[in-house]
């Protein structure tokens, strides 16, 4: 009987910190965008749709992603129960400057390339900032023997 709830009490705990170990999805949608390139954009989010991954379209500055909803109407669901949209896009090289994004939940356009009927949509922002100047490691070594050499002047004067 021990071996038994010793057993229970290791799979409880075991399974307790798994699930603390995984941050509870936001219901608020929380979006995170890279710094390195290709630039890659993160939505997470508690939902009850049955989202298929995202299709992007990239305008300028203006980002539109949209998401279909296949299940309409959604089936129930109990109460307290959904998914969480963990989607990531890759966005390619983006230039430097302000961004634009808006995020749809959609379903499927009634005619063929008729357009997409939006559920819910999330707007969001972010600038990419340019390179900043930097010196190469000859040119430090460079400029501080070029400094080294004005102070020996000035000490001399």
């Amino acid at each position: 009987m021990k071996v038994i709830t010793m057993a229970g009490l290791l799979l409880l705990s075991f399974v307790s910190l798994r699930s603390a170990a995984q941050p509870p999805c936001p219901a608020t949608p929380v979006f995170t965008v890279s710094s390195e390139d290709p630039v890659r954009l993160t939505i997470s989010h508690a939902t009850t749709r049955s989202l298929e991954g995202p299709r992007v379209e990239i305008a300028g500055t203006f980002i539109t992603i949209w998401q279909i909803d296949r299940n309409l109407p959604p089936p129930p669901i109990p109460s307290g129960f959904g998914a969480c949209n963990n989607r990531t896009v890759s966005l390619g090289t983006l230039p430097p400057r302000k961004y634009a994004v808006k995020w749809h939940y959609a379903v499927p356009p009634a005619m063929p390339n008729g357009p997409f009927g939006s559920l819910e949509s999330f707007t969001f922002s972010f600038a990419r900032v340019g390179m900043v100047p930097a010196l190469g490691g000859q040119a430090l070594i460079g400029l501080i023997l070029l400094l080294g050499m004005l102070g020996i002047v000035m000490l001399r004067r």
